[in-house]
């Protein structure tokens, strides 16, 4: 069974592009890259070495340099290049991200650069400021460039994994809130660090005095320890990923078996408790959702209902909906459902690739039901099934044909899109051999809501599908509050 993706591109994006910040001073809000003293603060050359549930599977290093001539638009440069060796459903997978920031004398931002290679596809992302807060970026791909603007206030800070800058002057008990710009989903949120107090830990075979602090992004908290020079020296997810301080030497030598790793999404499923009986033929369900940190409203649906709500648990009942035979006439939407037919940088609707094709697939249909459903065929037919790492985009899975859930899905979205049928991207739990796996699938509107499943084949999904929340990364990275927390029951089945 071909699942997952979601759960990976989620934790890659959390992990990766760690938004950590650089403020001189803790307070309730930080004035962002201009609150370093001066410029010398920056001059750094840092390795780590990454580890998940034990077993080494890459590195990071971080340069952080000044230049000399002090004309120049960026004076200040900060570069992340992070490799990492995974096992993805039994596949290797390697990933190299490469994050670059340019700062300017007043230690404004200026720049930034992301790029994330993989086996299959590649992404880069380029800001640039051109007037005040404002930043033209580029989002490209093997398949072309996309343009956009976004505002970025001056106290905003960008990636960086050199937390020491941000927590040396943090002490026990302290708080503070700062504002950070995902480089990818080009949204702001917030860090909360907190300082816990001093504890004793094994580093490099010593014992070491250091402060453990709590850094929460999205729901999630990184544990860090950090020693009395301020240097951080080592990182704990939830999820098993562990970053600790490391020579060039210790780095650059580790031996990547990814036989002896941990499958990423295999550890990320979510035990179900209580047993089903045919879940494949079950017309409907009732399930237990326990340390749910979502709004329970985000789980209501034509197919899911939410029956009782408590702190941070829920019960659901999920149906199985056949499809209706024939559905409204295709282009006939009704108007509120317009942002449910838009364009965006990753879903390119209106890329005149996306439209030839798609019209090519549904072939004359008038029908919005026989459209979705000629959509679905190709995808499920056309798209080889095979667990991908990238930063989904439907125009290069078209030309590419190949990758899992997300790819299946951003595909299908911007198929249907592209001849007037409404679509979302729905984002949660699909059920297999007693566990429940992170999944993507897409909606489609035509004159009802209908969700279908081409990755696994299911032209309509059943009660096995949880829905947790809908859209395309920037929603995406909400799983974090629940991943490695969730539990859940099954309550009763009915066939």
């Amino acid at each position: 069974m071909k699942v997952g993706g979601v759960a990976f591109c989620g934790l890659m994006t959390a992990w990766l592009i760690r938004f950590e910040a650089f403020p001189e001073y803790f307070s309730t809000r930080s004035t962002g890259y201009r609150s370093l003293v001066d410029l010398g603060t920056l001059l750094s050359d840092q390795w780590t070495v990454i580890t998940y549930e034990g077993a080494p599977i890459g590195y990071s290093h971080t340069q952080m340099v000044s230049h000399e001539e002090r004309e120049a638009t960026d004076v200040s440069r900060i570069q992340n290049r992070t490799v990492l060796q995974l096992k993805v459903l039994g596949h290797p997978q390697q990933i190299t991200t490469l994050a670059t920031i340019g700062l300017d004398p007043g230690h404004r931002l200026q720049t930034f650069d992301f790029v994330l290679s993989s086996r299959r596809y590649s992404s880069v992302i380029k800001a640039r400021r051109v007037s005040g807060e404002t930043f033209d970026v580029e989002i490209g791909s093997k398949s072309g460039t996309t343009t956009t603007q976004v505002d970025i206030p001056d106290d905003v800070v960008i990636y960086s994994p050199l937390t020491e800058l941000a927590m040396r002057r943090l002490r026990p008990g302290q708080t503070y809130r700062i504002r950070t710009l995902d480089p990818v989903t080009l949204q702001v949120a917030h860090v909360i660090s907190r300082a816990i107090g001093r504890e004793v830990i094994e580093h490099r075979g010593e014992s070491v005095s250091a402060m453990r602090l709590e850094v929460t992004y999205q729901g999630m908290s990184v544990s860090s320890w950090m020693d009395e020079r301020g240097r951080i020296l080592r990182q704990e997810t939830p999820l098993g990923w562990v970053m600790e301080a490391a020579t060039q030497e210790e780095a650059m030598s580790l031996e990547l078996d990814p036989d002896a790793m941990q499958d990423m999404i295999l550890a990320t499923a979510v035990p179900i408790r209580g047993t089903l009986v045919d879940p494949a033929g079950a017309g409907s369900m009732r399930w237990r959702l326990e340390n749910l940190h979502l709004d329970p409203e985000q789980l209501r649906s034509f197919r899911q209902e939410v029956t009782s709500v408590s702190e941070h648990e829920a019960e659901v009942v999920l149906y199985a909906r056949p499809l209706p035979e024939s559905g409204i006439p295709l282009g006939t939407a009704p108007a509120e459902m317009a942002a449910d037919l838009e364009s965006t940088p990753y879903v390119q609707a209106d890329h005149p690739e996306i439209r030839l094709h798609a019209r090519r697939v549904v072939d004359g249909a008038t029908d919005s039901m026989t459209a979705a459903r000629r959509i679905y065929d190709w995808v499920e037919r056309r798209i080889e099934k095979n667990p991908t790492v990238s930063l989904p985009s439907a125009l290069d899975v078209l030309r590419e044909r190949v990758g899992d859930c997300n790819e299946h899905t951003y595909l299908y979205v911007a198929l249907a899109r592209a001849v007037g049928l409404p679509a979302r991207i729905r984002v949660g739990l699909v059920y297999n051999q007693n566990a429940l796996y992170y999944h993507a699938w897409p909606a489609v509107y035509v004159g009802e809501w209908v969700e279908m499943d081409p990755t696994l084949g299911q032209p309509s999904v059943g009660a096995t599908h949880l829905a947790l929340l809908e859209g395309e990364l920037a929603n995406q990275l909400e799983l974090m509050k629940v991943m490695g927390r969730l539990q859940v029951e099954v309550l009763e089945e009915t066939p």
